[in-house]
């Protein structure tokens, strides 16, 4: 559901986002750096946050694509000081690893560490822990490094997913 919620929000910030740059690139610019400058002044609400989120998220995957790699960790940093909560973990999670997956891609492997690292200390919930601790093991591994790849494969088996009906919370 909540995942649902994000898609619907980035879909939506997709669409406007387009026709804004259509119409007036400058502009359009501007009233987001504007916006962004009014939602640091004010306390945002859940919905207030996803939206960033998502817009940021697709802001990231625009930088990735013109390998504007400088740019992508001050971007991703706004994500996570939105402090989303265990609620949203999952989804920013996943938003990491379509991330760092690209990041990979295109070998720019600390950047992917860095976003790793930085995510894991955003997260308290096991399955968080463990999909993270996964993609540094599978950085590692692209890089040749072997013995921290396993290290960090290792350390994810000690949070893989438990029983049902567990909440996933560390404690």
């Amino acid at each position: 559901m909540k995942t649902a919620l994000i898609v619907c929000l980035l879909a939506a910030s997709l669409a406007s986002g387009a026709a804004a740059q259509e119409a007036e690139p400058e502009q359009s610019r501007a009233q987001l750096e504007s916006a962004e400058a009014l939602a640091l002044e004010q306390p945002l609400d859940i919905e207030a946050k996803l939206r960033i989120a998502a817009s940021s998220h697709e802001i990231i995957l625009a930088l990735l694509e013109n390998f504007a790699y400088d740019e992508i960790l001050p971007e991703y940093r706004k994500i996570l000081e939105l402090d989303l909560g265990s609620d949203y973990e999952n989804a920013m999670v996943q938003g990491a690893w379509v991330i760092v997956e690209t990041l990979r891609e295109n070998e720019q492997f600390a950047l992917g560490h860095k976003i790793v690292t930085e995510t894991l200390k955003k997260t308290s919930r096991s399955e968080s822990r463990f999909n993270l601790l996964l993609l540094r093991g599978k950085i590692f591994k692209q890089q040749g490094q072997v013995e921290e790849a396993l290290d960090a494969f290792r350390e994810a088996q000690k949070y893989a997913p438990s029983e049902e009906g567990d909440d996933g919370e560390l404690h």
